[in-house]
């Protein structure tokens, strides 16, 4: 993964006649086009200035009543809840009424580019200035494309689609996932006029959606199918919505991590070859037990990341993934590399891996585990990320660690490993971010919710995720290069906690004990279930439980 170290910020003054407003053109430094960026700008006071033509954006997430909620883009600013200030976007050219005076600006462009700083006075005839912004990851070269899988911006009509694309094309998202959401009850927030791609400014807008989405069985997150899927009869049978998703050229698994609620739906869908995507990193915060401990029982599943934008702090692509594809970029090569296992994640840092010159997603078949050719790379900005280690995971452990808190950009391994079984490896690498904190908090009812969701969870990670003050990590992690040796069998894993919560989830469906399931009326918008619901679907899920349970107990004494 080659990398440019720094960025060169010009900005050239031009002195025109007075009168006008005054014009800001952002030109990508190796292209020398325009290209939409998001805009921090400030006056002498930290007053925010918003560009006249800024694009229209939706950052509202649970506060209009249906259908209006996520329904379209409106605003013409956000505020950045990890620079404590309101920004805004434009394509390429914003215009600006500015009083004479000193101004702060700050050009982002995703996590690929680096962040144009810049101080300037405007005079009287000061009418038109130009910055340059520069990427420092050349990721695309080598066929990585970058996607946040987890965004509920709305569109009703195709009207709207110019203005998301350039708006995710100013985050440098190469492809947007564009979830509409439901819940037993509707099926109507970020609603998607189509379910067809979106093609411009090179990237992609790909509907998918969060749907079905309880507190009972966590919420699903499925991707690229060519239309919408709404089981609402047998809602709380996530494998009706997991199947009809397949044959539309989709894929699923579950956001938020897997925790909390989300394992009792991965416990009786993942023996059907339903979870095939886990979102890991989200907020800020990378949580792996549950992807683990699955990979671990054998299961092979990609890793994703995304911001739940708007509904979660953050702004689009701050957490995103990574997908290495073959041919152009389309929805069907983002499915078929994720359902391959060609992905990383990150909220910053960009990671590469290889086993024997076989890379991410790879399943190796060796005769040896003595002496194999690792290879790998961290590149970051040193002007956000300041990272501290890069850990090689084997079966989930920790088995070789580098300290590259006083090395620079990039970070290159290229050494022999051995491996004392079969299994998986992956790279995993950690650091702070520079210049961020968390300066807002969620409303009283989503930490509330947020709460309970991570109940029982073992997640230091992100604890007091919904404070704000707190000094925020920068994380990569890629999916697992999976081997497989008759010298050294992957040992067995135990499935205990697996059935426990099938146990648990048999015994709620039996004893009718729903109350824990049922739709929450302190909370707008329930992700809750009906009783009347859960009975009418209870044999069925009965029966998942025992096909669940006997597939568990099989992974666990598998050699």
């Amino acid at each position: 993964m080659r990398t440019t170290v720094f960025a060169i910020l010009s900005v050239l003054i031009s002195q025109l006649s007075w009168g006008e407003p005054v014009t800001i053109r952002f030109v990508d430094k190796s292209s020398e086009a325009l290209t939409p960026v998001r805009v921090e700008l400030l006056d002498e006071g930290n007053e925010p200035v918003i560009a006249e033509n800024a694009i229209p954006i939706s950052s509202d997430c649970a506060l209009a009543p249906l259908p209006s909620w996520l329904a379209q883009p409106a605003k013409r600013s956000l505020l950045n809840p990890f620079t404590g200030t309101y920004q805004h976007y434009v394509d390429g050219v914003g215009r600006y009424e500015l009083e004479s005076g000193t101004y702060y600006l700050r050009a982002f462009k995703g996590t690929e580019y680096k962040v144009a700083n810049r101080e300037f006075v405007v005079s009287e005839h000061t009418t038109q200035f130009y910055v340059e912004v520069e990427q420092w990851s050349e990721s695309a070269e080598e066929s990585w494309v970058s996607s946040d899988v987890h965004l509920h911006i709305g569109r009703v009509s195709p009207d709207h689609d110019g203005n998301v694309t350039k708006w995710m094309a100013a985050e440098g998202l190469q492809i947007s996932n564009l979830l509409q959401m439901g819940a037993l009850t509707h099926f109507a927030a970020a609603p998607q006029y189509s379910f067809d791609d979106v093609r411009g400014l090179g990237s992609l807008l790909v509907p998918g959606q969060e749907h079905p989405r309880t507190h009972l069985l966590g919420h699903s997150l499925s991707l690229g199918a060519t239309r919408a899927v709404d089981e609402r009869s047998s809602y709380i049978q996530y494998d009706r919505t997991f199947r009809q998703v397949r044959s539309a050229g989709g894929i699923s698994g579950f956001a938020h991590w897997g925790a909390g609620p989300s394992k009792d739906g991965i416990a009786l869908n993942a023996h059907l070859g339903n979870v095939e995507i886990l979102e890991v990193l989200g907020v800020g915060a990378l949580y792996v037990d549950t992807w683990y401990e699955l990979l671990n029982l054998g299961f092979e599943i990609a890793a994703v990341g995304g911001t739940d934008f708007p509904c979660l702090a953050g702004v689009p692509g701050r957490e995103r993934t990574y997908i290495q594809v073959d041919k152009d970029l389309s929805r069907e090569g983002m499915v078929d590399s994720l359902r391959q296992g060609r992905s990383f994640v990150t909220n910053g840092p960009m990671l590469s891996l290889s086993l024997e010159g076989q890379g991410i997603g790879a399943r190796l078949e060796l005769d040896k585990l003595d002496n194999l050719r690792l290879q790998g790379e961290l590149g970051y900005d040193e002007d956000r990320d300041a990272m501290h280690v890069v850990e090689l995971i084997h079966n989930g452990e920790v088995i070789r660690a580098w300290d590259v808190s006083s090395k620079l950009s990039p970070f290159q391994i290229d050494e022999g490993v051995s491996l004392s079984s079969s299994g998986w490896i992956a790279l995993r690498a950690k650091g702070v971010k520079l210049g961020e904190t968390l300066t807002t908090t969620f409303p009283a009812w989503m930490s509330a919710g947020f709460s309970h969701w991570m109940a029982g969870a073992n997640a230091p990670e992100i604890e007091g995720l919904l404070q704000g003050g707190q000094e925020r990590r920068s994380y990569a992690h890629t999916s697992p290069i999976y081997l497989d040796s008759t010298e050294r069998p992957r040992p067995a894993a135990d499935p205990s906690s697996w059935l426990t919560r099938l146990n648990n989830l048999e015994r709620l469906l039996k004893e009718h004990n729903y109350q824990d399931a049922l739709i929450w009326d302190w909370i707008p918008y329930s992700d809750g279930v009906s009783e009347d619901h859960l009975e009418a679907n209870a044999n069925q899920l009965l029966e998942q439980v025992s096909e669940a349970r006997k597939d568990f107990v099989r992974r666990g004494v598998r050699q």
